[in-house]
């Protein structure tokens, strides 16, 4: 409920069919005033079709649709397109409703950290899929720290870097690869739901081979689907080396994650967050549209 406060969705266009049934769901149940829509351009082509429906959405209930584009290469570029919508909301007092179904792990950590900053009360939705196609992105780059949230390094101090694992492999590997950490701690997510146990269980198999090549490692279970979303799984695991060792926290698999990751960063301040962007994302990346899972970010709890 956001009471007298405006409501704004913030959302990310996507080629997604879940994107478009998912603002149409939020905007029904929210009743929105406004809809801030990020969006790429390298992905212009194939999100067209979907700009245009989500415009007449907004168009049919008398609310506002704001596009603000977001260079997906330029991180800084972004971040301050993201921060200027947040100052400028702040100050009229509203409560934000984060969709972070289709929104970059990036996007999605800066909109938190620039809403806390200003202290916006913030709720996020994730719209499950029904299914994913048989593959969601492949050709990674380079990873990236994100910025304000890339922690506090020590000089020679050792390198601990936490992955949340999804389907894609060699995006791990990519991030493992760069940062060439002496301890590897592989998240591994739960549960049998979109194939997960079979797609997923090559992240055991891959502690082997990281092992015979020299890297401490850890799996553990994390549940991205639970209340917390993983974040007391992770925060456990951190804490032995989060007095002494330099740690870095990737999310590659289910999007709520990346909720669970921004709060243990905000715990633990000296730790960092990596995003490594894909080259590419399957067109077939998903279809259809199933449970939503609401929250509300904790830094509301005592207002």
């Amino acid at each position: 409920m956001h009471g007298s406060r405006p409501l704004v969705v913030f959302t990310a266009l996507s080629w997604e069919e879940r994107f478009i049934l998912g603002l149409k769901r939020l905007v029904s149940e929210h009743r929105p005033d406004s809809v801030i829509l990020f969006q790429y351009g390298r992905e212009k082509e194939r999100t067209g079709p979907n700009w245009h429906e989500a415009a007449k959405v907004c168009q049919e209930v008398g609310c506002t649709m704001r596009p603000i584009e977001l260079p997906y290469a330029q991180p800084i570029d972004s971040w301050r397109a993201i921060h200027a919508v947040v100052e400028e909301i702040s100050r009229i007092g509203v409560t934000v409703l984060l969709d972070i179904s289709t929104m970059p792990r990036e996007a999605t950590w800066t909109a938190l950290f620039l809403l806390q900053r200003a202290g916006v009360w913030t709720r996020y939705a994730y719209h499950m899929p029904r299914s994913y196609g048989a593959w969601l992105s492949r050709d990674p780059k380079t990873p990236r720290l994100a910025l304000k949230l890339s922690g506090q390094m020590r000089f020679g101090a050792k390198t601990v870097l936490c992955v949340l694992t999804g389907f894609d492999r060699e995006r791990t590997h990519q991030l493992i690869r760069t940062f060439d950490p002496s301890v590897v701690l592989l998240g591994v997510q739960t549960g049998s739901q979109f194939g997960n146990r079979e797609r997923n269980s090559g992240s055991f198999g891959e502690s082997e081979r990281l092992r015979k090549e020299g890297y401490k490692v850890n799996c553990f279970p994390v549940d991205a689907y639970s209340d917390d979303h993983g974040f007391g799984a992770i925060a456990r695991e951190i804490q032995t080396y989060a007095e002494n060792e330099n740690i870095l926290m990737a999310s590659l698999g289910p999007k709520l994650s990346s909720v669970a990751l921004y709060r243990v960063q905000r715990r633990y301040l000296r730790t960092g967050l990596v995003y490594t962007p894909s080259g590419e994302y399957n067109s077939d990346y998903s279809r259809g549209i199933g449970k939503t899972i609401t929250g509300e970010m904790p830094w509301m709890e005592s207002k």
